[in-house]
């Protein structure tokens, strides 16, 4: 039960981030994306002239997993195809914004990373997200 409990609230959370950046009706939800020899389901696809431009990766949650499966993606992805991964929260001193950190100084501009409930707020990282995806749509 506790699974299904965690899970709806992700995907609640994903729906709120897509709709509160204005990417409801933009983007598509549980895409499969070729990256290299691989095809991926990716959470959301900003799509532009039939490729898949702009990824976001919505987590409620995050770990050391997952992000360090950003990286890959982007090593295996066209330089034009921008990530964004968006979180609810992540302690100052994790592991976790380290890594983001050091995936974002590697990948700029094509990767940034957004915390809900960040320093700055959710307003501030939303309004970046929409920034972050805006050449696309």
């Amino acid at each position: 039960m506790s699974v299904a409990i965690g899970r709806a609230t992700g995907e609640a959370f994903a729906k709120w981030v897509i709709q509160e950046a204005g990417l409801a009706g933009k983007c598509e939800k549980d895409k499969k994306v070729k990256f290299g020899p691989i095809k991926f389901t990716v959470d959301y696809v900003i799509p532009s002239a039939q490729n898949s431009k702009v990824i976001l990766e919505v987590k409620k949650n995050s770990d050391i997993q997952h992000t360090l499966a950003l990286k890959s993606l982007l090593d295996y992805s066209p330089k034009d195809r921008k990530l964004g991964y968006v979180t609810f929260k992540e302690r100052e001193d994790s592991e976790v914004l380290k890594l983001l950190e050091e995936i974002k100084d590697t990948y700029k501009p094509r990767f940034d990373y957004f915390i809900i409930t960040g320093p700055n707020g959710w307003t501030k990282a939303i309004r970046n997200l929409q920034i972050f995806c805006s050449d696309y749509y």
